[in-house]
């Protein structure tokens, strides 16, 4: 696979090579953002998830101590 220089794209286009650096400036700051955003997202997913996995556990332990004593149950 042959490789152009930006410069020469830059020049075969007649654009201003300036406008194309700053431009691919913002397109890796933005992508480096959506990949931390990403990161983010998952790290909550898992804490909920975690999260909802204790609550049904706690919820069905006390459900087992309350049929064990002899309560009715509360359903959620």
């Amino acid at each position: 696979m042959k490789y152009i220089s930006l410069n020469k794209l830059c020049a075969a286009l007649n654009v201003d090579k300036r406008s194309v650096d700053r431009d691919l400036d913002i397109y890796r700051n933005l992508l480096s953002k959506l990949v931390q955003a990403k990161e983010l997202l998952k790290e909550y997913v898992n804490r909920e998830k975690k999260k909802r996995e204790e609550r049904a556990a706690s919820q069905k332990a006390n459900g087992a101590v309350a049929k064990f004593q002899g309560e009715p149950q509360q359903t959620v």
